[in-house]
């Protein structure tokens, strides 16, 4: 069974090469929100993977409009190197790569100690730590600094709206699907974010134990009573299987769904932390509730 790779489980009408270079062609500069939105028109991706995708490229640089929060994007290379992921197997930088971007951004404005990140990684993927420094460095989303003679690296995020607009017509999913998540999108604002990603993770959880239920019945993969019994153990049943690759991604929704099941009923403060790492979990929850609900 082939086993999931991001994006590839979109059905992009447009690769985000392409679209992006006939965008900067007709427009070397623009507003950084204008560029994701005409992004968007031209492709099926995200509006969350395009904007971490154009700001992780070298082919672009970034300046404030006055004392505001809005961006200006520029292209400054025309050779356009390419945004997405190349074709076939997975390289070792893009492994990093992701790896990297998974922790941080899913930690926003948290500081990481860069042999902590290296431990970390190093248990998901294997490779030395040079290697891992220099794919850091790399990262011009990735912000690194020094302090009491400790490097630290760290990914700066700020929400400005009181609320996480998400367009499911992005993603590609069946129709049965789309009225649950409209329900749990609705509520991804400062007042109701905690609920909005309690259901969905609670979705998540379904999809992934129907695929699993369905997969056992087939005899597609092994899947024993005891797989099925908790999210952990499915989780480690699809890695296990090869159905998912190992990595961060899918225990960072899992942490996240049981702090939503099982935790406290969060403060506006922890609210407010809640809806600044939004955009990057709800991405991740509906490209893997599309991923497992396309499979039964």
């Amino acid at each position: 069974m082939k086993e999931h790779k991001d994006e590839k489980i979109n059905n992009n009408v447009h690769s985000l090469d392409e679209a992006a270079s006939e965008l900067f062609k007709e427009k070397t500069s623009m507003r950084f929100a204008e560029a994701v939105r005409e992004l968007m028109k031209r492709t099926n991706y995200s509006e969350i993977n395009i904007r971490q995708r154009l700001r992780a490229s070298p082919n672009f640089k970034f300046k404030k409009i006055g004392n505001g929060k809005s961006l200006i994007i520029e292209c400054i290379n025309s050779d356009f190197q390419r945004l997405s992921k190349t074709e076939g197997k997975e390289t070792l930088r893009e492994r990093i790569y992701e790896e990297i971007r998974t922790i941080l951004y899913s930690n926003p404005n948290k500081p990481y100690q860069k042999g902590v990140l290296y431990k970390m990684i190093s248990e998901q993927v294997e490779c030395i730590k040079p290697t891992f420094y220099n794919y850091l460095s790399e990262m011009n989303d990735i912000e690194s600094y020094q302090e009491n003679n400790k490097t630290y690296a760290i990914y700066r995020n700020k929400e400005i709206s009181q609320s996480i607009s998400i367009d499911i017509e992005s993603y590609a999913l069946k129709e049965n699907l789309k009225p649950y998540l409209n329900r749990a999108i609705t509520k991804l604002n400062i007042d109701e974010i905690d609920i909005g990603l309690f259901e969905l993770g609670r979705i998540f959880e379904t999809e992934l134990k129907n695929y699993l239920s369905n997969a056992k019945d087939q005899k597609l993969i092994t899947v024993s009573n005891n797989d099925l019994s908790s999210l952990v153990n499915m989780i480690n049943c699809v890695v296990r299987e090869k159905v998912m690759s190992k990595g961060y991604v899918l225990h960072i929704l899992r942490e996240e769904r049981n702090d939503r099941a099982h935790g406290k009923i969060p403060t506006l403060d922890e609210r407010k932390i809640l809806l600044n790492k939004a955009h990057y979990l709800v991405d991740k929850y509906i490209e893997y509730i599309s991923f497992f609900n396309s499979k039964y």
